[in-house]
């Protein structure tokens, strides 16, 4: 076996793994982690690729997808803890977890699941439904913009878990009515129309 051979056979055992280490990589881009200590994103990388995503599929309802979100979360907002606590990094508190950690993970489970192929097609039906809106200041700006009260102006500011729910909730029941995935509202990013003022 040639060595060119011998590392196509290495990338195939790896393949999956390698997917779950790029979409963390690419999920985490600097207008996400320009916010964190510089040594943040080459931790949450391999952070996130350990994440028991497996067991998306398995999942029965949104319920335990909250649940599953909130076990990882945890996961995530200690690694941006311990990297940029307070009297180090004050720009991220006290939204550290709420704010910028979830931020980090509803990215990253986004990206894994609409963009990469890592699931199939099935299970990529299954989960859209449950996944959050990425939230941020453009999505708090436009929030406000179309008459809503989203409780916060940027994400260091949302605190707590219930003001957290609070807006994906309100984007959940919505997005509802209307027949597409909640986290849909984040194309906001791509097209930012402009709101109607009627």
């Amino acid at each position: 076996m040639d060595r060119l051979e011998a590392d196509y056979r290495r990338i195939a055992h790896d393949h999956h793994r390698a997917t779950l280490r790029m979409t963390a990589r690419s999920s985490l881009p600097s207008s996400v982690t320009r916010v964190f200590q510089a040594t943040t994103k080459d931790a949450l990388v391999p952070l996130l690729a350990t994440l028991p995503v497996d067991s998306l599929p398995r999942l029965k309802d949104e319920d335990a997808f909250r649940r599953w979100f909130m076990r990882s979360l945890d996961t995530v907002a200690a690694c941006v803890l311990t990297l940029n606590p307070p009297e180090v990094q004050p720009r991220i508190h006290p939204g550290y977890k709420w704010g910028h950690s979830t931020k980090v993970l509803a990215l990253f489970v986004r990206d894994l699941v609409l963009f990469s192929r890592y699931f199939s097609d099935s299970d990529v039906e299954t989960i859209v439904p449950w996944l959050y809106c990425p939230v941020d200041t453009i999505v708090l700006d436009r929030l406000r913009r179309l008459g809503e009260r989203p409780g916060a102006t940027r994400i260091k500011r949302i605190e707590t878990g219930e003001q957290y729910w609070r807006i994906q909730d309100r984007l959940g029941a919505v997005a509802s009515k209307v027949g597409v995935p909640r986290v849909w509202f984040d194309d906001i990013w791509g097209d930012r129309v402009p709101v109607s003022e009627d």
